[in-house]
């Protein structure tokens, strides 16, 4: 499964604002959840969390352009059917499976979980960490990296805090890679603010048995984090 990713929901800005006000928004995810949310990657504003609901709406397990009803391809930017599932595999390729979800947007600022990291950036805390996915990692924040927005004339910046997890994250390695317990939360400021978080494991990549590089495979946006240690 390639990573790319790019605008498969919407044609237009005007088309992706109304399906918004009206709350008709849907996006696609491959079976592991973790590199189809097109919407989620695109929106990098931090104004707003993107929740995507369990109910399935579409399997592409049956590659039939039929098992995408008019309705859904309409509400999502698309003419027909035929020209979403056209989009899907322009972006992911033809992947083997995946879903397509009802997506809801919930008044929350991302903004809040780069700003309390950030503000707690010189303290060893630790948080419970929730993703888009709703997956839950506890980690403990060591370190911090900051670049600020305003050292660079391509206005982006870049903040980064080192973590420890409390155990080994789940995951599917390439050949020759070992997951740690060891990762970070990386986050690009812009001149309009913070945007998504992301949550990053670190494996190390070993042939021959000597190391030869850290990598750091993404385990998914950050919904939300809560301090373990004083109930925040």
């Amino acid at each position: 499964m390639g990573s790319q990713v790019g605008p498969i929901i919407f044609g237009n800005p005007t088309a992706r604002k109304q399906l918004l006000d009206n709350g008709e928004v849907y996006t696609f995810r491959t079976s592991d959840r973790t590199t189809g949310d097109t919407w989620a990657r695109a929106s990098r504003t931090g104004e707003k969390l993107v929740d995507v609901t369990v109910e399935q709406v579409a399997s592409i397990d049956d590659p039939s352009p039929d098992s995408l009803r008019d309705e859904w391809a309409f509400r999502s930017g698309f003419g027909t059917p035929e020209q979403w599932w056209d989009a899907i595999k322009d972006v992911h390729g033809p992947p083997e499976t995946g879903y397509v979800y009802h997506v809801e947007m919930r008044n929350v600022k991302r903004d809040d979980v780069a700003v309390a990291l950030f503000e707690s950036r010189t303290e060893t805390r630790t948080y419970r960490v929730t993703l888009d996915d709703e997956r839950t990692f506890e980690v403990t924040a060591v370190e911090s990296e900051y670049e600020s927005v305003d050292e660079y004339e391509s206005g982006s910046g870049y903040f980064s805090v080192s973590v420890n997890f409390d155990s080994v994250p789940d995951g599917d390695p390439k050949p020759d890679r070992y997951p740690t317990d060891i990762g970070e939360i990386a986050v690009v400021e812009t001149d309009d603010g913070w945007g998504t978080p992301v949550l990053h494991a670190a494996v190390q990549h070993v042939e021959d048995d000597e190391l030869v590089r850290w990598e750091y495979p993404t385990l998914g946006a950050v919904a939300t984090i809560q301090g373990i240690d004083d109930g925040e």
